[in-house]
């Protein structure tokens, strides 16, 4: 199993704080790029991959397990396929330019499979990479660990 750590990072959108995701102890928009590099590059725009950034607080409004949990409540969990906003745009705006994945929550774990770039659907594949699946526990205690934003 991988795992998951939330961190505020302050100044990390346009608008103030981000909601930083590692998985392992790498920035998701890290690990991510990797897998979007090839088809950034065969587009004519090298650079583009993992041009993502944490969520702002405002995104957030129901809560941190609300959203990452997958949970109907969230406005972010609604998108294409029912795919959930992991990392958003640096612009502050996670419609912008979303990471989505599908959010599956079991009494044990936590998974992530089916990863899109909605604004690339059907050019950029993510065959191939994931399903990241987590210790329920460990995610839910990483949620609360991350805390409040900061101010």
């Amino acid at each position: 199993m991988h795992e998951v750590t939330f961190t505020w990072e302050p100044d990390a959108v346009e608008d103030g704080a981000g909601l930083r995701v590692s998985v392992d102890g790498r920035d998701l928009a890290d690990v991510i790029a990797e897998v979007e590099r090839p088809h950034a590059e065969a587009e004519g725009h090298p650079g583009m991959e993992g041009g993502y950034s944490g969520l702002p607080p405002s995104w957030l409004d129901e809560g941190l397990r609300a959203h990452y949990l997958g949970g109907p409540e969230s406005h972010l969990a609604s998108g294409p396929h029912n795919k959930t906003v992991l990392i958003g745009c640096p612009c502050g705006e996670p419609g912008c330019w979303p990471l989505m994945a599908r959010v599956e929550v079991t009494g044990q774990e936590v998974r992530w499979s089916d990863f899109e770039q909605p604004h690339r659907r059907g050019r950029w594949s993510y065959d191939g990479f994931g399903p990241l699946v987590f210790d329920r526990r460990q995610y839910e205690a990483a949620l609360d660990a991350a805390g409040a934003p900061p101010e």
